[in-house]
């Protein structure tokens, strides 16, 4: 299998299967029933457990504020 013969609906339906992804789903997530239930600490669990790092989706860090270097902030990124 390809990334080109495929493209990226295996992906799709891995994520799918494992609960879903809200930014993918866009408006019709807030209609779906997997809404309600939810959460970043599970979506991760269950991904990390069919061999999907959260961290390829989403990076989140902690880091100083470039406005005021004695604060620090959280930071959302593109995963790697």
């Amino acid at each position: 299998m390809s990334l080109e013969a495929n493209g990226i609906q295996p992906l799709l339906s891995l994520l799918e299967s494992q609960g879903g992804w809200p930014v993918l789903q866009g408006i019709t997530w807030a209609d779906s029933p997997m809404n309600e239930n939810w959460s970043w600490p599970e979506a991760s669990l269950r991904l990390s457990e069919v061999g999907i790092s959260a961290g390829y989706l989403l990076g989140i860090g902690v880091g100083p504020d470039i406005k005021n270097p004695g604060k620090r902030i959280i930071t959302v990124s593109a995963g790697y």
